[in-house]
This record gives structure tokens, C-alpha cells and sequence, in this order.
């Protein structure tokens, strides 16, 4: 920067009118026309600095010039014109320098250019050139303080607009936010609703994006939920409807023949054994029994603890057919205690009896909704379990109302084995198959 005023005071030196100026105050040696002449021309030597530098790059550039006369006196000076002072009411442009010219180019230490303190004791950055030819000396100088004040200024207007720039980043920030976080906050808001149990809300989102496709997802599945939740109402009302035609089927009740076939000390077998060896025990036996049964035309109706419980649908009629056909599958059922027995040595389990024993008589069956097998109860069923005890491992006894019913069959023999004694005023006869 300092070389570019240099440079711009040395074209000063070369402009023709300047010269012409200095030409004419040099010759006078007396005082008094000195200062009269200098006083005279100081307005044209402005109007020329002026001139040169409006054509340079414009006013007000160029500050604390000096030109100085031989003898040291300070012909010319515009003095900080980028303060906005007044040069011309300055006292040191009025009544010029009084220092020798040694001193005004080279200093009290000889040196006149770089950083010093001028004569107002400023702090200044200044050079100067000598032109002895014309015994002229210019002198350039400029204030500290204005050096930098471009950069602080440059400072002041990058801090302000940083924050200018932050406020505006962040008011944009923040309404992006809203306006992406909206359609979520609504989204939350119905899956609230949902979850209180309002399956009427649709959030009826239509953005193009991912939002939009969450939302549309979401109101198909409250949708769905709500048909779901219709129909299932829908279901329970039929379910009320028909709880009367249900009742009616429980209290349907046949004659049948009812068995119930029972482990022979499970319960000195089982604690011998770990809850994975009696899980395994039981499963073999009574699946094994259950598919013998299953494949003779009985219907196995439950498992109760280690006994199994099933019927024959086919004896509520007086043919003699399904009643031999239920003594035949009781007969084998007592034959797969070998097969048995033989899958629980593999197994290395204990081996198995069991008893058989049969009841024909009134039982009541009742539909089960969630199960496609139905269950039987009644007096004939209680009594059943009641002779059980009766028969001897590996047999099979039936009651006297059964007895009455097949003792005409000639493939099995009866023989009574005892009385069952129901109340003071019933009993009947218990009867052992062979």
C-alpha cells in the first residue's frame, strides 16, 4: 500500500502545473513574498491535487501530503482527508513546517520512512523521496490506525454477517424441522388414537416421499383392523344368537358304550422315574392306546391323568354288530400291551399293565366350540371309572347293563366277579370278558 502512494505522489511530482508551481515559489528568497505567494498559489496547487486525483481513481485517496521547499519550509500539504477534516483550517497547512529539510526527509535519527510518530505525535507509516534536481522533497504518510481500519471494518462486517447468517440458517432450520416433523407428530398423534381404541382416525397424508407412504401404509392397517374388529363383532353376535341351539345340543343325551382304561400303579412307576422319563412314559402308552382304539371305530374322547376315556357312537342301537366290534377292539387293546411294553424297553422304561373296563348305558354328549371332539358325561361314565378298579391287570370287566347286551355273543365268555354296590337301593353285577 505504501509503495502505491509513493507511486502516486511521484506522478504528483511529474504533473506540469505542479511543477510550474514549484518553478515559481524556488527563485523568492524573501520571506514576506514567500508567504504571500505561497498563500496565493496554495488554492491552485489543491485544485491540481484534486484534478490528479479524482483522474487516478478518485477523491479523498490520497491524505498527509507534503511538499516541502528547500530551505525546508512546507510549500503544500493535504492533511488526513479520509477523517473528514477540514485541511484547510489545519494550523500546520496554514503556517507550514518549521523544520529544517534534512529533518523533514530523513528524521532526527536519519530515517524517515517506516513507522513513527509524526508531528502531531501520531503514530504514522510513512516514506519519503528527494528530488534535488528540483530541490523538492515529498513526503508520504498515513495514520496507524488507518491502515487497519479496512480490516476491522472488514471484521465488523463479517461478524455481523455471520450472525446475520446464522439467525437466517437457523430460523430455516427450524421451520424445516416443523415442516418435516408435522406429518410425523400427526402420524404419533394416530397411533395414539389407535392404541385408546379408536380405529376411525386416517391421517390422509399425500406427500410424494417416504412420509406419504408410511401414511398411506398406516391407513390401510387402520382399516384392516377396523373391517377386523367389525367382523369379529360381527362373529360374537351369531355366537349370542346361537347359545340357546348350543344349550340344546349339551342337554342331547344316548345310550352308548362308554370304556375307561387305566394305568396299574402309575403312581409307584412315575416316582421312579425324571419328569422327561414319565413325560416319555406316558406319551407312548397313551398315544399307542389312542391309535388302537381310533382304528376299531372308538372314538377317544380325553386323556384323564394317566387313564384313557372313549365311546363307541355306533352302539346306540340294538344291533349286535357294533357292540362284538367294541369287545374286539378292547380284546386288542390288550394285546398292544406287548408292542408297548416293547417301545418302553427300547426306551429303557418300566413295563406297563393296565385295566379295561366297559359301561352301556344313558350319556350325555356335549359340542365343543373350539374342539372338534366331543365330550361325554353323565352316570354312565362315573360308573364306568367306578368298576375299573375291579378288573385284574391286563382284563377287562363290563357292567350288567353291557352284560345284557352281548352275553349273546359266542367269541367271548362272562364270568360275574362281583357286585357294584351304587347306593343301599342300586348295585349291579360287574362281569370279567375272556
Amino acid at each position: 500500500m505504501l509503495t502505491t502512494k509513493v507511486q502516486q505522489i511521484q506522478v504528483i511530482t511529474t504533473n506540469p502545473m505542479i511543477k510550474k508551481l514549484i518553478v515559481e515559489l524556488n527563485p523568492i528568497k524573501e520571506q514576506e513574498a514567500f508567504e504571500t505567494a505561497v498563500a496565493e498559489k496554495r488554492i491552485d496547487f489543491l485544485i491540481e491535487v484534486q484534478a490528479f486525483e479524482a483522474s487516478i481513481g478518485g477523491l479523498n485517496d490520497l491524505e498527509n501530503v507534503e511538499i516541502v521547499g528547500i530551505d525546508g519550509h512546507r510549500l503544500f500539504a493535504l492533511v488526513n482527508t479520509k477523517a473528514k477534516k477540514d485541511y484547510l483550517a489545519d494550523p500546520t497547512f496554514i503556517r507550514g513546517s518549521k523544520e529544517s529539510f534534512t529533518y523533514i526527509t530523513l528524521g532526527k535519527d536519519n530515517k524517515r520512512n517506516g513507522m513513527y510518530n509524526d508531528y502531531r505525535g501520531y503514530t504514522v507509516l510513512g516514506a519519503s523521496s528527494c528530488n534535488k534536481g528540483m530541490g523538492l522533497a515529498v513526503l508520504v504518510e498515513i495514520d496507524d490506525s488507518e491502515v487497519f481500519e479496512p480490516v476491522a471494518d472488514l471484521r465488523d462486517k463479517i461478524i455481523v454477517l455471520g450472525v446475520i447468517i446464522t439467525v437466517l440458517v437457523g430460523a430455516a432450520a427450524f421451520f424445516l424441522s416443523k415442516l418435516i416433523s408435522k406429518p410425523l407428530i400427526k402420524l404419533r398423534n394416530a397411533a395414539n388414537q389407535i392404541a385408546g381404541g379408536d380405529f376411525n382416525v386416517r391421517t390422509n397424508i399425500q406427500t410424494a416421499d417416504e412420509i406419504g407412504q408410511l401414511s398411506h401404509s398406516f391407513d390401510q392397517m387402520a382399516e384392516k383392523i377396523q373391517d377386523s374388529l367389525l367382523k369379529i363383532k360381527e362373529r360374537e353376535d351369531v355366537i349370542k344368537q346361537q347359545k340357546d341351539i348350543l344349550l340344546q345340543f349339551s342337554q342331547y343325551s344316548s345310550n352308548y358304550c362308554v370304556c375307561f382304561v387305566d394305568i396299574v400303579g402309575s403312581t409307584k412307576i412315575t416316582a421312579k422315574l425324571s419328569d422327561m422319563e414319565t413325560s416319555k412314559f406316558y406319551s407312548i402308552f397313551l398315544n399307542t392306546a389312542a391309535t388302537t382304539i381310533t382304528q376299531n371305530n372308538g372314538v377317544v374322547v380325553k386323556n384323564i391323568g394317566d387313564a384313557l376315556l372313549y365311546y363307541f357312537p355306533k352302539t346306540d342301537s340294538d344291533e349286535q354288530e357294533p357292540f362284538l366290534e367294541m369287545l374286539r377292539c378292547c380284546q386288542k387293546l390288550i394285546e398292544a400291551r406287548s408292542i408297548i411294553n416293547k417301545t418302553l424297553s427300547a426306551e429303557n422304561l418300566p413295563e406297563v399293565s393296565y385295566r379295561i373296563s366297559a359301561m352301556f348305558g344313558p350319556v350325555r354328549v356335549a359340542i365343543v366350540a373350539t374342539s372338534a371332539i366331543d365330550d361325554i358325561f353323565g352316570s354312565t361314565v362315573n360308573t364306568c371309572s367306578k368298576i375299573n378298579n375291579l378288573a385284574k391287570p391286563n382284563t377287562l370287566v363290563i357292567g350288567e347293563s353291557l352284560y345284557q347286551k352281548v352275553k349273546g355273543v359266542k367269541e367271548f365268555k362272562f364270568e360275574k366277579i362281583a357286585d357294584y354296590t351304587i347306593d343301599a337301593d342300586n348295585k349291579f353285577a360287574v362281569y370279567i370278558v375272556s
